[in-house]
């Protein structure tokens, strides 16, 4: 979730500052859209709504039927011995 967090805040950060030059402003935290770039900005939104899938098709793997450990130790490729469930540690 960490990873999906910081995507998130890039992109709130991405989306503005991009923006801003398409819609000729000087403001970068909060630009204001004229008419005549509503069009350029909605291609460039729709620019990353096209990336976003794409990304996720590239890095992502599924998690469905694994265990926490397989998943933590996937990008490495190293295996792990799990313990039966109800064993304490300790």
């Amino acid at each position: 979730m960490g990873p999906a967090y910081g995507a998130e805040n890039l992109g709130n950060f991405i989306g503005p500052a991009g923006l801003a030059p398409i819609a000729g402003s000087s403001n970068f935290l909060s630009p204001e859209v004229t008419a005549y770039a509503a069009i350029p900005a909605m291609k460039y939104f729709a620019g990353w709504s096209i990336l976003a899938p794409v990304a996720v098709l590239f890095i992502g793997f599924e998690t469905r039927g694994r265990t926490i450990d397989q998943i933590d130790n996937a990008p490495t490729g190293t295996p792990t011995e799990s313990l039966p469930v109800g064993t304490r540690l300790g």
